[in-house]
């Protein structure tokens, strides 16, 4: 793989933060491009109205519907402050979105430099989100919590502890997925007897996350909260885990769901999918407590053999194991997911992992994003008619998520077995430019 990774690195040059921010921008132009020719704002539309309603006094969730929790409304206000025109919003949007991600590329060239983050194989990942998630980038929210995620990741490595949990918290209160990587963070350390750590991980977090809220407590406190419980009754989502399996059993048992349009999304409905629906939540957490059980057990297995725990890329990855984990058993699993997914396994790269599984990781990455694009370009519309061509799809990208799932968890269970201590030649050979 390594071999592989050297042919990519010969077509692009070598991965400075200069060579791989101009090829980024180059990517970004042309993806604006195509998304204004091809009309594919989705979103932004929305994002463009419900800003205007704050400007014209508006208050979310009291006076109108709000599906993000509040600081996702601040990045939405920032370009329409400039504007009051829709085709000059999306330009602005994208421009922010572009420059965010811009921040986010230079902390994680950051943690490589410092943190034997492989940069060749970070700036493959970083270019492949680029081109398989596309125009999702610029016309979606995502990319703000996500990096904002980064840079939590940044400092934590840094033992910049304070500044972990407010960002966490910010971006928890812009896009719930971050609260998961503090829940990983905060297992970390209880399995590493670091409780004081933990709780004020915990408190700095609800604090901020309340602090966020307050004024639209003060505002309304029977709807401040309202982006938690406005998903709670849906459906499953066309996209995810559960609806592929379940859309690949109605290719051979045909008339066993239907799909609706509800929640923003297409979902599919019938006896089998409202079942697994109505526990889909229950088996998330159940889940999230067998893995972080499981970490706690073995972390204190090896004190008491007098092993060293202490080992920040190991709660990192634990992390991503959270995100990935969530992913998997949620409801929902939008197309820009993919931004999430592939921008946080950049993490599972550091060359102390198993060198097995990060080449196994890139060769799935490639399958995963590949499958991303088809079902966002070409076959999505074949899926929610539930074709076979759309269906294989979206079941070929999941079963890549199932693997790159199960990839990380290998790889935090050889971290834990053979210990912080554990090095690879790659590691100490490559450092800092591998």
């Amino acid at each position: 793989m390594n071999a592989v990774v050297d042919k990519a690195v010969k077509l692009i040059g070598e991965p400075t933060l200069k060579r791989t921010l101009i090829i980024s921008v180059i990517l970004f132009v042309l993806i604006i491009a195509y998304t204004c020719i091809c009309g594919k704002w989705g979103d932004v539309y929305h994002y463009f109205v419900q800003s205007g309603h704050v400007l014209e006094g508006f208050v979310p969730y009291k006076d109108f519907v709000f599906e993000y929790p509040p600081m996702s409304m601040f990045f939405m206000l920032i370009p329409r402050i400039f504007t009051s025109n829709y085709d000059t919003y999306c330009f602005l949007h994208a421009a922010f979105s572009v420059a965010f991600f811009a921040i986010g590329l230079l902390y994680l060239y950051k943690i490589a430099e410092k943190h034997a983050l492989s940069k060749k194989r970070m700036a493959i990942i970083v270019l492949g989100v680029i081109l398989f998630a596309n125009y999702f980038l610029v016309a979606r929210n995502d990319v703000f919590p996500t990096v904002i995620c980064i840079m939590a990741i940044y400092y934590f490595l840094e033992k910049r502890y304070t500044l972990v949990w407010i960002l966490l918290a910010i971006g928890t209160m812009t896009k719930l997925y971050p609260s998961v990587l503090a829940l990983g963070l905060v297992a970390y350390m209880i399995g590493n007897r670091e409780y004081r750590n933990a709780l004020m991980g915990v408190g700095i977090v609800a604090a901020v996350c309340l602090l966020i809220s307050l004024p639209f407590i003060i505002f309304d406190p029977s709807t401040a909260f309202a982006y938690l419980t406005y998903h709670s009754d849906r459906g499953l989502q066309v996209e995810s885990v559960a609806s592929s399996i379940i859309m690949v059993i109605n290719i051979f048992i045909p008339g066993i769901i239907t799909v609706e349009f509800n929640y923003g999304s297409d979902n599919i409905v019938g006896p089998i999918p409202d079942a697994i629906a109505s526990v889909a939540n229950m088996a998330l957490a159940a889940a999230f407590m067998i893995f972080i059980i499981a970490v706690i057990i073995h972390m204190r297995k090896d004190q008491k053999e007098g092993k060293e725990t202490a080992d920040p890329k190991l709660a990192v990855l634990i992390c991503v194991a959270m995100l990935m984990l969530f992913i998997t058993f949620c409801k929902v699993f939008s197309a820009q997911y993919i931004i999430w997914t592939m921008m946080l396994m950049i993490f599972a790269q550091f060359a102390c992992f198993d060198t097995k599984s990060r080449d196994q990781m890139l060769a799935v990455m490639v399958v995963y994003g590949l499958m991303s694009a088809f079902n966002g370009y070409y076959t999505y519309f074949n899926m929610i008619d539930l074709e076979a061509t759309g269906v294989i799809v979206i079941f070929i990208r999941n079963i890549a998520q199932i693997i790159l799932t199960l990839l990380v968890l290998k790889m935090i269970y050889l971290r834990l077995k053979n210990g912080p201590e554990t090095t690879t030649s790659e590691e100490v050979e490559a450092h800092p430019t591998d």
